[in-house]
């Protein structure tokens, strides 16, 4: 095969593979953020996402300013989950998909009890993807047990909002590239708390989705 169309080859394979085996043709035609076979995902950078999804969260509260597809998600993965959404429409939308016996989630409309419904809490995960994100950032960076993550979307778009959190100590990790239902890339970017202690969830460094198989793959 000449070089030239070889080359096009790959270029062809690379968004066979994004939108196959990442999901993004069944995200496309579904209007949500969902994997290959339609599973719920967070409206977060691929790169993020495969890299939430090998660690063991089955043991950590968690609480997520904004709901979604990344309250399907998170449900299924948590000890306990409490979603805070302002949006009623969306609210309605969301909660037919949502555990009530595993999802405290609460409708609040009120910026001021919006920003301040955390507060009080103690949370092994914070997901900070909804409204008034840089009035988050306090308040749930009060709300980080010791060992804990927060998950701030579009971190790009606040760096005002990122500096605060890392002048809180957190150790911040980017994750730039596109994200489901987008035509350009963002950071979905990961706060660390310097104590922070991740449990796989099986063998890593683990291959992500549309990953080479281990027999075709070239020995080093």
């Amino acid at each position: 095969m000449p070089p030239v169309l070889l080359r096009y080859r790959t270029a062809w394979l690379a968004c066979r593979n994004l939108l196959k085996h990442q999901g993004l043709y069944r995200t496309v035609r579904s209007g949500r953020p969902v994997r290959r076979d339609g599973s719920p995902i967070p409206w977060f950078t691929f790169p993020a996402i495969e890299f939430l999804d090998q660690f063991d969260f089955s043991e950590a509260d968690a609480f997520e300013y904004g709901s979604g597809n990344s309250t399907l998600y998170w449900q299924a993965r948590v000890g306990s989950l409490v979603s805070i959404e302002d949006d009623a429409e969306w609210f309605e939308e969301v909660s037919a998909g949502t555990n009530s016996d595993l999802v405290d989630y609460r409708m609040i409309s009120d910026p001021e009890a919006y920003v301040a419904s955390i507060v009080g809490g103690s949370y092994d995960l914070i997901i900070i993807d909804g409204s008034h994100r840089e009035r988050c950032v306090d308040p749930a960076a009060d709300a980080l047990k010791a060992g804990g993550m927060i998950v701030f979307d579009n971190a790009d778009w606040f760096p005002g909002a990122a500096a605060v959190l890392r002048s809180r100590g957190l150790i911040e990790i980017d994750f730039a590239g596109i994200a489901p239902l987008n035509a350009y890339t963002s950071t979905t970017s990961l706060f660390l708390h310097p104590g922070i202690n991740l449990r796989p969830r099986g063998p890593q460094p683990r291959v992500g989705a549309g990953g080479m198989p281990e027999n075709v793959r070239s020995p080093s």
